[in-house]
């Protein structure tokens, strides 16, 4: 006979379910403003027209040990993304991802009762919404910087 999990219990899994994909959304915001830097960063560089794969190596070991503040800083260097609304994105979408990962569990989760748990549950969705939104426009950036890449290696050289 299989015992029935308490409403509890559900709660505490789906609690557990949201925050890991809530983190791992932001961990994926975190990796696709790494691809747009090492793109903008290979370019200005200019080791990615002919790319050696030491160079390109130590650009992501570079690129891999920074903190997301760190790299939108470095993005802003390279005036990218010029929307306004979309670098206000991007800061709330990290201020969001390190609530998540440095305070939620003591600040949200005091105690693992049922109204406590259906409140963390909702703060864990309001907070990945924006690293989902700031996720997805990382990406697209992340194209549109390969695409452009892409031209520039096609361009016939005078």
């Amino acid at each position: 006979m299989d015992a029935q999990p308490t409403l509890q219990q559900e709660l505490i899994y789906r609690l557990y379910a949201d925050y890991g994909r809530a983190v791992l959304e932001a961990q994926r915001f975190e990796i696709n403003l790494g691809i747009v830097l090492l793109f903008l960063d290979g370019r200005k560089q200019s080791i990615l027209k002919k790319p050696a794969p030491q160079e390109v190596d130590a650009l992501l070991d570079e690129l891999d040990g920074k903190v997301v503040g760190e790299l939108l800083r470095r993005l802003g260097e390279h005036h990218v993304p010029n929307d306004p609304d979309i670098i206000e994105l991007f800061n709330l979408a990290a201020r969001n991802r390190n609530t998540l990962v440095h305070h939620f569990m003591k600040e949200d989760v005091p105690a693992l009762t049922i109204e406590p748990l259906d409140r963390a549950i909702d703060r864990v969705e309001e907070l990945g919404r924006p690293i989902i939104r700031a996720k997805k426009a990382a990406e697209a950036l992340a194209l549109q910087e390969n695409a452009r890449m892409q031209a520039e290696i096609k361009k016939p050289r005078i």
